[in-house]
């Protein structure tokens, strides 16, 4: 078998599929009265794909490995506690209680990446002021990712909700092994593989929602580009910036509602808009540009 559809079937279509199947065989969706899945269902079979895709890809690190890519696993764990909570807190009526959810995503993005930045750290990469500033920006950008996926999982439902999903991680798949990292690519090639096939099941069962994965997805999404911004030799670091913040996209359309009621918002929203468009063909113009030679761990590298 070619060893680029044998390490594709090993390390990105396996563990979506068993992830899939999860879903599937708790769920349901044969049953004629079939509801939309609990939030921490989907939240389960996301997170058994992602962890099953880590290992498959970098292997078993044991429990605190020194490499901080296997440590992904243990980010996807960190994560689907907050899941638990967070679908906890929403269910309960008490008053303020709903702010606990974006707190735990807060405090989970910033041990996230504290748990995936050691190798900066242990280098001196980052020293001093650094290591703060560098943690505090990249924690910003996995909480409003958390945030911005949460809720847009939460109220997107049937084949929209999942086709946004499957192609946000797609690109960013592609964007990333352009970026000098191909096997960190199919971490976010796992979560398109996931996300496809639910787009077919959402049009038999419209009530499919992914409400539950959102956060995990916000965060594991941020990992795989900061692991590639901090672990592949010369990145395109302007490149992998503007993808780290391209969920936040899903905003534009809030924003445009909102634009409608004030004048000034409402005639600079369009060349604002115009601005992230130029940005992000200039960012993919420098990926595309990069020299094989770059660095990172090349296609070849990976599948042999």
């Amino acid at each position: 078998m070619n060893p680029m559809i044998a390490e594709s079937l090993r390390s990105v279509i396996g563990p979506a599929t068993l992830g899939l199947v999860l879903l599937v065989a708790l769920w349901r969706p044969i049953k004629r009265d079939a509801s939309a899945p609990k939030g921490w269902l989907v939240g389960l079979s996301f997170a058994v794909a992602l962890v099953a895709s880590a290992v498959m890809t970098s292997g078993w690190g044991g429990f605190w490995p020194a490499d901080t890519i296997k440590r992904l696993p243990h980010v996807v764990v960190l994560a689907f506690s907050a899941i638990l909570l967070d679908e906890r807190m929403r269910r309960s009526a008490a008053p303020g209680l709903g702010l606990v959810g974006p707190i735990a995503w807060g405090v989970v993005s910033i041990a996230g990446v504290w748990i995936l930045t050691e190798h900066r750290r242990r280098g001196g990469v980052w020293e001093g002021g650094d290591i703060a500033l560098w943690t505090l920006v990249w924690s910003g950008v996995a909480w409003l990712n958390t945030l911005t996926l949460r809720r847009y999982t939460a109220q997107e439902r049937g084949a929209p909700g999942s086709l946004v999903v499957a192609v946000l991680t797609g690109l960013g798949s592609l964007l990333v092994v352009l970026g000098g990292s191909a096997s960190l690519s199919q971490g976010l090639g796992v979560a398109s593989a996931w996300a496809g096939p639910l787009v077919l099941l959402a049009l038999l069962r419209p009530s499919l929602s992914l409400a539950g994965m959102g956060g995990l997805l916000g965060l594991w999404y941020t990992a795989i580009v900061l692991l590639t911004y901090t672990t592949a030799f010369e990145p395109p670091r302007t490149a992998l910036g503007l993808t780290a913040v391209a969920p936040l996209a899903l905003w534009l359309p809030v924003a445009a509602r909102f634009a409608g009621r004030f004048e000034l918002a409402r005639r600079a929203l369009p060349a604002l808009i115009a601005i992230a468009v130029a940005l992000g063909a200039a960012a993919a113009t420098l990926s595309l540009g990069q020299s094989p030679d770059s660095g990172g761990d090349a296609l070849e590298d990976l599948y042999g």
